[in-house]
C-alpha cells in the first residue's frame, strides 16, 4: 500500500529546553484512520500541529 505520511524521530523542544516531542516514529498508510490518544500536555496537539505545518 501507498504511505500517506511518515515520521521519524520527530521531537520538539520547546525555549527553556522543555521536550514536548522526542523520538516519534509513525507511518500511515493511505487509506487508514488513527486516533492520537493521551493526557493533558501529553504532545497531541504539537504533534499535530507539526504534521500540518
Amino acid at each position: 500500500m501507498t504511505i500517506a505520511l511518515e515520521l521519524q524521530q520527530l521531537k520538539k523542544t520547546y525555549p527553556g529546553g522543555v521536550q514536548a516531542l522526542r523520538g516519534i516514529d509513525l507511518q500511515v498508510e493511505a487509506g487508514d484512520f488513527y486516533a492520537l490518544l493521551g493526557p493533558n500536555g501529553a504532545g497531541k496537539s504539537t504533534t499535530i500541529g507539526i504534521i500540518s505545518s
